[in-house]
């Protein structure tokens, strides 16, 4: 399904655009590590901004780090590290980068959800729908793709309901998909990213045909709209609810660091690296102890456009 929406004040920042700094929470829960190498890693290309509830800590961890000045720190009270979803939905516009804050259905994170309209230093205005970043894989020009969850969540039939909701996110073609069966996030970055305008890639289960066909689907759908489209299928390993997605991976110009699990077989891992190589890109991997939580890299961090 896809939904055109015409007279958009802006177009929406594409999954692959360099942001200004990667924001990744810093505070003392199971995954502490996992977020300082994310933090770590990110900072060998760009700022990082860490967001915490201890800044003194923060700031200690940052100056044992090669490179100190590229991390700044924010303080401010949050429920969970859990942060894209309600992180700012970047629009570039005529006079530059609009800001739209995600909002999600009531998961008693009344602190998160008021968290980036506290801390943002420039106007900022709620989306229209229920929408969280997460459910918004985007490619070039206005392309946006995400499940069938945000019909479902805005209480819509049709994709074609979401179009004043496009104009206000500057998206052009809105194109909506099934979600993988049980899949607990219900959400698009764990499917499929794109990584260049024309290049996307999606998350391929090599032996289950249901998921195989849901995946060309989604490559079908962009296709149907960027003939030019390619995809690279990026190997999902699967133990029932838990999908082991390397997709939900940051992106930093031709680096790409990409998660990794204790599902994940080692030859899965040689296969994304392969592939994305051959596409010209460099690779980072990180070890995430986030299965069950349904998302990893992508999931934990915000990128921040100015």
């Amino acid at each position: 399904m896809s939904v055109v929406a015409q007279s958009r004040p802006g177009v929406i920042v594409p999954d692959y655009a360099w942001p200004a700094a990667l924001m990744v929470p810093h505070y003392d829960a199971e995954i502490i590590d996992f977020l300082e190498a994310i933090a770590a890693a990110a900072a060998e290309t760009i700022g990082v901004i860490l967001l915490a509830n201890d800044p003194i800590r923060s700031r200690r961890f940052a100056d044992t780090q090669r490179d100190p000045a590229r991390f700044s720190v924010i303080a401010a009270p949050y429920d969970t590290p859990w942060i894209r979803d309600r992180a700012p939905i970047a629009v570039m516009t005529d006079a530059g980068i609009d800001w739209v804050l995600p909002r999600v259905p009531d998961m008693a994170r009344e602190t998160d959800d008021r968290l980036f309209g506290a801390i943002s230093a420039r106007p900022s205005r709620p989306a229209p729908i229920l929408i969280a970043q997460g459910n918004l894989s985007v490619g070039a020009d206005g392309l946006a793709l995400s499940t069938s969850r945000v019909l479902t969540e805005n209480g819509l039939r049709l994709a074609a309901d979401l179009g004043p909701a496009a104009k206000v996110l500057g998206i052009r073609d809105w194109l909506i998909f099934d979600p993988f069966p049980q899949e607990p996030t219900g959400h698009a970055d764990v499917h499929v990213r794109f990584l260049r305008s024309d290049l996307m890639a999606v998350a391929w289960h090599h032996d289950e045909p249901e998921l195989m066909q849901r995946a060309r689907s989604i490559e079908m759908q962009v296709r149907a709209v960027r003939p030019s489209m390619r995809s690279v299928r990026i190997p999902c390993a699967r133990d029932r609810g838990d999908y082991a997605s390397l997709v939900n991976w940051v992106q930093l110009g031709d680096i790409v660091l990409i998660p990794f699990y204790q599902l994940t077989p080692a030859k899965d891992l040689r296969r994304a690296e392969h592939r994305l190589k051959a596409e010209g890109f460099r690779v980072r991997t990180l070890f995430a102890p986030t299965l069950s939580a349904g998302g990893s890299i992508h999931c934990l961090t915000a990128s921040v456009f100015v």
